[in-house]
């Protein structure tokens, strides 16, 4: 008999099931008291180390950022890292699949902005 079941009389020969069986089977309010504050211990726990991390996080987004991400010289910089990095990223996990139509253009792409910002950012960076 499946555990906390409803037992319909109409459906069991008399005698099979006794009120001793049945009562061992179910649980005191006892133990699911016990449970209910296990849970609401554990969902407090959980909640603290959510709210733990969202400052850690905020703490480490406030104080790290790309630097000088707007500054005119170094943004031809990042423009260059990100576009070769995607590129890079491509080659890595499309393979033999770079030379397809859309997938092998924006691989082409990435590399060729890429290059077009590093000669800029070398041009207005050292001459």
């Amino acid at each position: 008999m499946p555990f906390n079941a409803a037992v319909n009389t109409e459906d069991i020969r008399m005698g099979s099931v006794t009120m001793h069986a049945w009562a061992s089977e179910s649980r005191t309010p006892k133990a699911i008291d016990r449970q209910l504050e296990k849970n609401k211990k554990l969902q407090l726990r959980r909640e603290k180390l959510i709210i733990r991390l969202d400052h850690f996080i905020q703490r480490k987004l406030k104080h790290k950022s790309i630097a000088n991400i707007h500054d005119s010289t170094d943004k031809w910089f990042w423009i260059w890292s990100i576009s070769w990095g995607l590129g890079i990223l491509l080659t890595i996990f499309s393979g033999a699949a770079i030379a397809g139509a859309a997938l092998g253009l924006i691989w082409f792409f990435s590399f060729a902005i890429g290059a077009t910002a590093l000669v800029l950012w070398l041009k207005k960076k050292f001459g």
